[in-house]
């Protein structure tokens, strides 16, 4: 008698695991990612609130709830009748297919830093396709990836790297993969030597892909002046009417961009990884240059 009147009395305490279907929303999303590309990132067929069993309920608010795109922080929520709570995830439901995937590197030739931030060889080709000008300027080559993506696009890169044994790795790739008379290699900070190359080269596009730390990626909204590695001084030499091109983590801060003449696409990757947003590109088309 006594252990069913606790029972009882854990029972009115207690929250009880919810039984039956619920409905399942995910909110927050960025401005310009669209409800094909929700579907695209949730893994489902339609955008919208769905009908789920608990268990997949937890296993969306386990995904989602709190994850940053485009500096937007997701929501999930769960229509639960009072006191009532989703169950615990199992292992094998809590795999975060988000995170990105390591197996990227391409070139011949890279460094620990290359290992973990080159950029997929067809992601690259897509950032060379978004080129609007025949010239360009990568900022921040490293080993080389996207500006030997670009070369094999057909257009003339000059690539700039401060650290001469990434610059070393680049010109090697380059050699390797047979575009090194298409790239012109420079030992330098951005901030300093922009503006002389700009002089020459009037109607390039410059090209950022600043580095970022791995936190970045997923626990931070990064700005503009932040990600920069010139920061302010750099910022104002991009400012302007200077066409631009940049390779931003997919937690990027988007409503920091100076101004509103900004082309944002959200790169998804391929493969078993076509349902992640691996990182952003932000094109400030400037005025008409050369055309392609």
């Amino acid at each position: 008698m006594l252990a069913e009147r606790i029972d009882e009395l854990l029972q009115a305490v207690l929250p009880m695991p919810v039984e039956g279907p619920v409905m399942v929303s995910v909110r927050g999303w960025p401005s310009g990612f669209g409800p094909a590309q929700r579907a695209r990132l949730l893994r489902r067929d339609r955008d919208g609130p769905v009908e789920c069993s608990p268990l997949e309920a937890a296993a969306v608010v386990r995904e989602w709830d709190g994850f940053v795109l485009g500096g937007s922080a997701l929501s999930v929520r769960v229509a639960l009748p009072s006191g009532a709570v989703l169950p615990p995830v199992p292992r094998n439901l809590r795999a975060r297919p988000t995170i990105r995937d390591q197996r990227s590197t391409w070139l011949p030739f890279v460094d620990e830093e290359g290992q973990r931030t080159l950029t997929p060889r067809t992601l690259a080709d897509r950032y060379a396709q978004r080129v609007p000008t025949t010239q360009v300027i990568d900022g921040c080559c490293g080993c080389g990836g996207n500006a030997i993506a670009f070369a094999s696009a057909g257009l003339e890169v000059i690539a700039v790297e401060i650290v001469p044994s990434r610059l070393d790795l680049a010109r090697r790739n380059a050699r390797q993969l047979g575009v090194a008379d298409r790239i012109r290699f420079v030992e330098g900070d951005l901030t300093t030597v922009l503006p002389g190359l700009l002089a020459n080269w009037p109607d390039a596009t410059v090209f950022v892909d600043p580095p970022w730390a791995e936190s970045l990626v997923d626990e931070r909204s990064p700005s503009w002046l932040e990600l920069l590695p010139g920061g302010p001084g750099l910022a104002e030499l991009l400012s302007g009417d200077l066409p631009v091109l940049a390779k931003l983590p997919r937690s990027f801060d988007l409503s920091s961009l100076p101004g509103d003449s900004w082309e944002v696409a959200y790169e998804f990757g391929e493969g078993s990884m076509a349902s992640v947003v691996r990182m952003l590109s932000a094109l400030k088309p400037g005025l008409p240059g050369t055309a392609r």
